[in-house]
């Protein structure tokens, strides 16, 4: 099992740094770093040798050990099927489309994607992280409307697209696995649950270069629970909720410990697919009374203020604040009351199996404390 740590600026994990220094203390492998903060994504990763050198001895330098794509893998029309009807609802033009995106025909988000993959072999990663989630601005004014199949199997065929540009150009022979992290719940739709990871894999041409990546904080986003009740149950509408969870809220809602454990232990110990596990990001989460993002919408009184925001970057800034605030908040596991951490320590244990452990506290304002109280409530040990 290897411990890494996560989703870090590059500037922070310099030679001289503290959290270098705690890396080489034996408490982690290694980091993961969102490599669209070492070059904006909007930019080719390198575009000479000389560059693509210097960038794979910077990283090296840096103990990375994992790359997570600067592009989310976004199911959207354009990506798959070169149609620009629900992106020019949100971005008004195909200028502005193009501005986000840097072309009409996906080629540069591609070529970037095919350039962090060939950085990570050439520095030895483990893997790539291909967050599967579908949203542009996190603003809360837009209802998923794509059905979950559509959006899975446009997803697919996202991903059999990049493996096949992998290898044809000889990148995939010896190279990292691409893991997917699931999308969290109200914010996104699309490879949220163990089943949705079995759907998505019966769709995946060149399934032995692909893993899973489970965030537990995405996960717990599906899993509310009322202070005053003293009772837990999914902020989801009625519809919108699975067998499994009609069933966890029949038989535990009134024990909302046991039921949080169960949500969890039913989606990372699904028999079918531990087999195709890579790794469990690591976080928890302070479940909410009532969601405030649902199906993509902010809801009550969060809705009618976004809509009286006088801009578009206003009110982008306003939903995004609400999701690092309520939703991915990456807390220390054993921040909330009725979350245990040893459901997680459980389906580490069981997995027997060497994946990764990703500490994924990226809203701690790099505070040590809270990894050390996250690796303590685990029982982790540097042995």
């Amino acid at each position: 099992m290897k411990k890494i740590l996560n989703y870090f600026p590059i500037s922070e994990l310099k030679k001289d740094s503290s959290f270098h220094k705690l890396m080489q203390s034996g408490w982690f492998d290694g980091t993961e770093v969102f490599i669209g903060s070492v070059v904006p994504r909007e930019k080719p990763l390198f575009s000479s040798p000389a560059e693509k050198d210097s960038l794979t001895e910077a990283l090296k330098d840096c103990l990375v050990k994992r790359v997570h794509l600067s592009y989310w893998a976004e199911p959207c029309d354009f990506l798959d099927r070169k149609d620009f009807g629900s992106l020019l609802l949100r971005f008004n033009s195909k200028p502005e489309i193009s501005g986000y995106y840097c072309d009409l025909t996906g080629e540069h988000v591609y070529n970037r994607w095919i350039q962090e993959y060939e950085i990570a072999k050439d520095i030895g990663a483990e893997a790539v992280t291909f967050h599967a989630i579908d949203y542009f601005h996190i603003d809360g004014l837009w209802k998923i409307e794509r059905t979950k199949k559509d959006i899975l199997d446009s997803f697919a065929n996202i991903l059999n697209k990049l493996l096949l540009d992998l290898e044809e150009k000889g990148l995939l022979k010896n190279g990292p696995t691409l893991e997917v992290e699931n999308a969290g719940f109200g914010l996104e739709t699309g490879v949220q649950t163990a089943e949705d990871y079995v759907y998505l894999f019966s769709k995946i041409e060149n399934k032995n270069k692909v893993k899973i990546g489970w965030d537990t904080n995405h996960l717990l986003h599906a899993a509310g629970y009322d202070p005053k009740s003293k009772r837990a149950y999914f902020l989801l509408d009625e519809k919108d909720k699975t067998v499994l969870m009609e069933r966890i809220e029949k038989q535990h809602s009134n024990y909302p410990t046991r039921f949080f454990q169960e949500w969890v232990e039913q989606n990372l110990l699904n028999e079918k697919t531990l087999p195709l596990l890579g790794s469990i990001h690591l976080s928890d989460l302070k479940p909410l009374s009532k969601p405030i993002f649902l199906n993509g919408l902010l809801t009550g009184r969060y809705f009618e203020e976004i809509i009286k925001l006088n801009n578009v970057v206003e009110q982008e800034n306003y939903g995004a604040n609400l999701v690092l605030k309520y939703y991915d908040s990456h807390l220390p596991i054993g921040a909330s009351p009725v979350n245990s951490p040893k459901v997680i320590d459980l389906a580490v244990k069981e997995t027997h199996r060497n994946i990764s452990i990703l500490h994924e506290l990226k809203n701690s304002n790099l505070n040590l404390e809270k990894y050390n109280n996250q690796i303590e409530a685990l029982g982790f040990t540097k042995s």
